[in-house]
């Protein structure tokens, strides 16, 4: 009987040898398989009915706003100067929220947030409206 039980652990200990040889070259395969990017931002539209206004791009702690570039919408339009008085308001009451505004050629290129980003948010509709109105000019 004992020769049987010496056996039985033997076996045991090669089955055991054999797992953990096992699990040591798994180990080693997921510790070299490269990571995923995670910091593909999301992309969404900022439209009024069916015209596309501007490309939104969310990004860890930061949103990018891209005016379309055939909408060719000025710097210095009045809904846009409107636009930054509604974001300077936000930052005068919300610290943590910063802006600001990119243009080239006197032309909006793009907005960036970042901080408190749930007040842009609030500034959403703001910001397609002047987009509207300043594209229509």
């Amino acid at each position: 009987m004992s020769k049987t039980i010496l056996m039985l652990i033997s076996h045991l200990k090669d089955w055991l040898h054999q797992g953990l040889e096992i699990l040591s070259e798994f180990q080693q395969a997921v510790e070299s398989t490269p990571q995923p990017i995670q910091e593909t931002p999301e992309a969404e539209f900022l439209s009024k009915g069916s015209q596309v206004l501007a490309r939104v791009f969310k990004g860890k702690g930061e949103i990018q706003i891209f005016p379309i570039e055939s909408l060719k919408v000025k710097a210095d339009d009045r809904a846009i100067i409107w636009l930054k008085g509604r974001f300077k308001a936000a930052k005068d009451k919300h610290p943590d929220f910063n802006f600001e505004f990119f243009s080239k050629d006197g032309i909006l290129e793009k907005i960036t947030v970042s901080g408190n980003l749930s007040e842009f948010e609030r500034l959403r509709d703001a910001t397609v409206w002047a987009l509207e109105k300043a594209s229509s000019r």
